[in-house]
Formats: C-alpha cells, sequence, structure tokens
C-alpha cells in the first residue's frame, strides 16, 4: 500500500509540473500586457507555481462539470499561494455556479485586488453586480474591464447596462463599437434591434433582427447570404 500511495504522489507531481509547465508555454504566446507582466514576475515564486498548477486542475475538473473537485483544487491553490489571482478567480467560479453569490462576490474583488490588469476577472464581477441589480458598480467594473479588455463581449454587456437604464444612445455606441470589433457578434446585433426598436426606428431595428437570423442560420451551419 505504501508504494501506491508513493506512485500516486509521484503521477500527481508530474502531472502538477506537466501543467505548470503548459501555463508558462501559454504567458509566453500571450500578448505582453500589464496582467501578462505581472502573472510572469509571479511565476518566479515556486509557490505560485503549484497554486497555478492546481488552479488549471481545477479548469479542467470545472470544464468536465466537476464542481467538487475543482473546488477541492481551487482551494489547494488558495492553500499554497494566497496571493494567486487564478486561485481566487476560480473559486469565484465555483461560488457563482452554486449561486453563493456574496462569497463569490468578495472572491473575485480578491482576484481583482492581486491583477487589477486581468479583464475577465472585473467583466465576471460586474456581470453578477449587474443581474443583482447593483448598476453603479457593474458599470465601474464593466468600464475597468473595458479598458484591459476591449473585446465585443464587454461593449455588448456595457451596451445591455446602458439600455437597461433608458440612456440608449449611449447603448448604441457601445454595440456598434462590439461590432466593429466582431461583425458577426450577434449578441450586438440582437441589442441593436431592441434600442432600435425602442427608439421608434423601425427600418433599423429589422435590419439587425434580419441580420441576427442570418448569422444565427449560419452558425446551424444554413447557407450565409
Amino acid at each position: 500500500m505504501k508504494w501506491i500511495k508513493i506512485a500516486t504522489a509521484g503521477l500527481l507531481l508530474i502531472a502538477l509540473a506537466v501543467v505548470a509547465i503548459a501555463y508558462h508555454r501559454t504567458a509566453a504566446w500571450r500578448p505582453q500586457t500589464q496582467s501578462a507582466r505581472y502573472r510572469d514576475r509571479l511565476l518566479q515564486n515556486s509557490n505560485y507555481r503549484a497554486a497555478l498548477a492546481y488552479s488549471a486542475l481545477g479548469d479542467l475538473a470545472l470544464k468536465q462539470n466537476r464542481l467538487n473537485e475543482a473546488e477541492g483544487f481551487y482551494r489547494k491553490a488558495v492553500v499554497s499561494e494566497a496571493a494567486s489571482p487564478q486561485a481566487h478567480y476560480g473559486m469565484a467560479k465555483v461560488l457563482t455556479i452554486r449561486r453563493n453569490f456574496d462569497a463569490a462576490i468578495a472572491e473575485y474583488r480578491e482576484a481583482i485586488e492581486l491583477d487589477p490588469y486581468e479583464g475577465e476577472y472585473q467583466l465576471s464581477l460586474a456581470n453578477i453586480l449587474m443581474v443583482q441589480g447593483q448598476f453603479d458598480a457593474a458599470m465601474q467594473y464593466f468600464e475597468q474591464s473595458l479598458k484591459n479588455r476591449p473585446d465585443p463581449q464587454v461593449h455588448d454587456r456595457l451596451g445591455r447596462l446602458l439600455a437597461a437604464q433608458g440612456r440608449l444612445d449611449e447603448a448604441i455606441r457601445h454595440f456598434r463599437a462590439a461590432l466593429a470589433s466582431d461583425h458577426e457578434f450577434v449578441p450586438a446585433h440582437q441589442g441593436l434591434a431592441v434600442a432600435f426598436a425602442e427608439k421608434g426606428d423601425a427600418a433599423r431595428a429589422s435590419y439587425h433582427q434580419k441580420e441576427m437570423a442570418r448569422l444565427l442560420k449560419a452558425q446551424r451551419g444554413g447557407a450565409v447570404r
């Protein structure tokens, strides 16, 4: 039995090392954003590398819907290095799925405090705050996310928040910015269709409804015209 435990521990160490190396190689290919440079500095810390490996295993378990196992890996990551933003972000994702939103928000805030340059953390927190009706706080994190991660999803979420507040012209600017980044981004067409309909612009609303239908058909394998 003893040799089985030793062998199992050895395999786990090998797995952790492989995952850590894979993460490090991925980081090397990332654009050198502030967040990437921050994480590269952390990689010099052996405890952080262990936490990163556990976080990666947690991510894998989460993708396979093994929630308890994922939570266990993330907790091990936090124990290995409490200053690991990925560990806290992983815990936040688990807590969000469990609908423990107050605890999830605390973990998202911790991840953001540790790495304020990762727009994904800010976007995830903003989404929860928006659902809870904390619009001002959500706006703050959406705007921070946009500075760090100027992609169509952030513009779309900001557009939806602004539309919910009746700020249709500002919402339309963000939906259009999303389409400028990706002209086939369906949610932005949907947002524009609704916004223009509320403004009484039937022609533009109809255009974006048709674009949305065309793109959805293409995604299902239909012909694109």
